[in-house]
């Protein structure tokens, strides 16, 4: 089922409707005419994607741009697809990043290793090649021109390498892809979003990721455009839970005892701590629905602590 809620500024948020509703999502931006996609969701949305264009009234002709942030599959798993529906757009990356959307072999036999062939099928579906013509590889700092506005990229290292962001002027605001954090509705109280940082294998650098933060913030942002989940102010307010959060992991990190069960025992630690800082913020969710929300997260995250932890050392 098609869902999408139309934002201020031409801009469009569609739920990719991975792992549930209102946790993925990803952009399309309007301007004279033309179109970009911020973001692509796994494979699976690609149709999701298409569906939006007719019901709005667009053509995929008209599609200039495809940006997803990083190649994460929950963000960049359609690229390819969509690349080949929209003739004349042209896939935007980090230079990282291409070689990964042009050849996607690596990137899905890394993701294959975590969830074995049959979860990943049913739950990301079958990535494609991106055309190596039409790819273009993004500098720090390059604009590109959408309409009657600009796209602005900026590097933002500390979840992954390769991770950028697009800010748009029009808007004054960021498409921050995993670089300001995880923020599932459910959670927030009505003041500012609780902001969760994913620590995720295998780059997760905190020292990046807090000055990829600050990046954004100097641009004194009036929004940021959440892929885990939509529009958000107060970006002031919520960065410094998220920052507490990422160097509050790491030193649980660091104090958690080596051994066979070192992800578990961390993965706990952290939920654990998530939860009471919930608690303390305010959320109106029950301790037991936040666990339910995070648990898979967790997990994933201590996954990252434990790499960097090795890699620190």
């Amino acid at each position: 089922m098609l869902k999408y809620q139309t934002l201020a500024n031409g801009i469009t948020c569609i739920d990719a409707q991975l792992f549930g509703p209102n946790l993925t999502c990803f952009y399309l931006i309007e301007s004279a005419g033309e179109l970009a996609f911020i973001e692509t969701g796994p494979a699976n949305a690609a149709p999701i994607a298409i569906d939006l264009l007719k019901d709005m009234g667009y053509q995929p002709e008209q599609v200039r741009y495809i940006i997803p942030t990083h190649v994460h599959l929950d963000h960049a798993g359609a690229a390819g697809i969509l690349h080949k529906l929209c003739p004349n757009a042209c896939l935007v990356t980090h230079p990282r990043g291409a070689r990964h959307l042009i050849d996607p072999s690596r990137l899905w036999a890394g993701a294959e290793a975590v969830y074995g062939r049959d979860k990943m099928l049913k739950t990301f579906g079958q990535i494609e090649p991106a055309d190596r013509s039409r790819v273009v590889v993004a500098n720090d700092g390059d604009s590109f021109k959408l309409g009657d506005r600009a796209l602005e990229i900026r590097y933002t290292p500390g979840h992954a390498e390769h991770h950028i962001c697009i800010w748009d002027e029009q808007s004054k605001g960021w498409f921050s892809g995993d670089t300001f954090g995880f923020g599932y509705r459910v959670l927030n109280n009505e003041q500012f979003p609780f902001l969760i940082p994913p620590t995720s294998p295998v780059q997760f650098n905190p020292q990046q990721y807090v000055a990829s933060i600050e990046l954004l913030l100097s641009y004194n942002p009036g929004c940021i455009y959440l892929t885990h989940y939509g529009l958000i102010n107060h970006a002031v307010e919520a960065s410094k839970g998220l920052v507490g959060l990422i160097n509050s992991y790491c030193e649980i990190a660091r104090l958690t005892d080596s051994g066979e069960n070192q992800v578990a025992s961390i993965s706990d630690a952290i939920t654990n701590f998530t939860l009471d800082k919930l608690a303390a913020y305010g959320s109106p969710s029950t301790r037991k629905l936040a666990q339910s929300l995070i648990v898979d997260t967790m997990e994933i995250a201590a996954q990252g602590l434990v790499v960097w932890l090795h890699q620190d050392q």
